[in-house]
């Protein structure tokens, strides 16, 4: 259970993005067929832009916000 307070969704995102990534590269192994390799790299380049949109979100609001 979390009991954090000021839960943001940046990190949350991060971490979906880094689990798309993780995820694209599973699928990507040299069994899957091809389009299981095409889903993997979508999920690849989904989880890339969720994770700079992450970073960039979390890095840009955090300066704007007095603690």
């Amino acid at each position: 259970m979390f009991y954090r307070a000021n839960w943001d969704g940046h990190r949350a995102c991060i971490g979906c993005g880094l689990a798309l990534i993780i995820l694209g590269l599973v699928l990507l192994l040299p069994i899957i067929g091809w389009l299981i390799k095409a889903l993997g790299w979508i999920a690849i380049v989904a989880g890339l832009i969720a994770v700079v949109l992450g970073v960039l979100t979390w890095a840009f609001s955090s300066r704007n916000q007095s603690p």
